[in-house]
């Protein structure tokens, strides 16, 4: 029994929809004949790193017996399932999510005026530079010496305490969510536009809370003891497929309007 088909399957459409998006953005781009403004860099960036994350879990599933019950994984591939789900996949993760809310964000402060809402901006986009910039290292480093990870027998070796690691570790995530989301609204039902762009600014950021929700719960997860490792980690490494392509594809529906008409 095995869910590894299902995880691969999942990296590979989302990729192809990710690349989708992208393109439409580069399109939309190339139709207002626009040279590539940051904002954009952003998301390319972005969709490296998630391309990184597919590849992670696809790496997971072939080599570290991620999708089988972990009594059946043998030893070997246990140490690639520790090393892909507990190290690359969440640093993966945590700057895959960020790059694109900072897209979203250098777009925010090109459209607001008022001083209180580009303040809240530079506030989040702190918060967004700072997360990965601390979380990161402590998910390299969350055990000493890092073999310890998988290798029990090293004298010495301690690890953090790696379920409040990743349970309080995804909190500034949801935070940036919410601000994001509450930042342009009172600009959006302000705006002096056709129905038919609000409506399309009210489906951008109704994808964007679909983000928050599956940041949600990917938080309330953590609160689940976990028992069957590479069995549970093919819904962890979903979660960490999903929720940043939805960022990215929130970044890129902002810059659609040309397409549209």
């Amino acid at each position: 029994e095995s869910r590894g088909r299902e995880l691969i399957n999942i990296a590979v459409a989302f990729f192809i929809l990710d690349i989708c998006f992208v393109c439409m953005r580069m399109w939309s781009r190339h139709i207002q004949r626009t040279r590539l403004r940051h904002d954009d860099f952003l998301v390319l960036a972005a969709l490296t790193v998630i391309t990184g994350t597919c590849a992670t879990s696809i790496y997971a599933v072939k080599r570290g017996g991620v999708g089988r019950h972990l009594q059946y994984v043998p030893k070997e591939q246990r140490i690639e399932w520790l090393k892909s789900v507990y190290v690359a996949a969440p640093s993966l993760y945590i700057i895959s999510a960020v790059l694109p809310k900072l897209a979203v964000i250098s777009m925010y402060l090109k459209i607001f005026q008022s001083k209180f809402s580009r303040a809240c901006c530079w506030v989040v986009v702190f918060v967004l530079v700072a997360t990965p910039l601390a979380c990161v290292p402590v998910i390299i480093c969350q055990c000493r010496p890092l073999e310890y990870l998988w290798n029990k027998t090293i004298p010495g070796g301690h690890c953090v305490n790696q379920a409040l690691m990743f349970r309080y570790g995804s909190l500034p995530n949801i935070i940036t969510d919410v601000a994001m989301l509450l930042l342009p609204m009172p600009l959006v039902w302000n705006l002096h536009s056709s129905s038919k762009v609000k409506f399309g600014l009210f489906i951008t950021f109704l994808i964007g809370s679909i983000g928050l929700v599956t940041s949600i719960i990917r938080f309330v997860a953590f609160f689940t003891p976990i028992v069957d490792g590479t069995w549970a980690a093919v819904s962890l490494l979903t979660w960490i497929i999903i929720e940043p392509s939805i960022y990215l594809w929130a970044a890129c529906m902002l810059a659609f309007k040309p397409l549209l008409r």
